[in-house]
């Protein structure tokens, strides 16, 4: 009986850099070329989109420190205090771009679970 607390094996969460080098690079240029990879504060959408084309299963972390307010599909600040605790404190929580939505549906099916860290304030 295998136990579910006992640790893995470092290789069993890294992969060796060298061995992966040629995806690697191709993942780089495909980012590239969706959009330019130079301001901090670009879609998410590009980049994920990417991820779904390219990999098949697996996981991504995305750890992100700015709202994605530049590019394809670029999201707008709605946080405003003046609508908590009145009817229209429900706006805040509603989707501004359909396509998220299908992104997500396109991951999910493409079995790739993305995991995105938002620590925009």
């Amino acid at each position: 009986m295998e136990d579910p607390f006992a640790a893995e094996p470092i290789s069993s969460v890294t992969f060796n850099v060298n061995e992966y080098r040629d995806s690697l690079d191709v993942l780089i240029d495909k980012l590239a070329e969706k959009q330019s990879i130079a301001t901090g504060a670009t879609s998410l959408y590009s980049l994920i989109s990417v991820l779904k084309d390219m990999f098949v299963g697996g996981r991504a972390v995305i750890f992100s420190t700015q709202l994605g307010s530049v590019g394809a599909k670029k999201l707008t600040m709605r946080d405003d205090a003046k609508l908590y605790n009145t009817d229209k404190e429900r706006s805040l929580y509603t989707m501004q771009d359909e396509s998220y939505f299908e992104l997500a549906r396109d991951t999910s099916d493409a079995g790739l679970a993305i995991d995105i860290f938002a620590c925009t304030h």
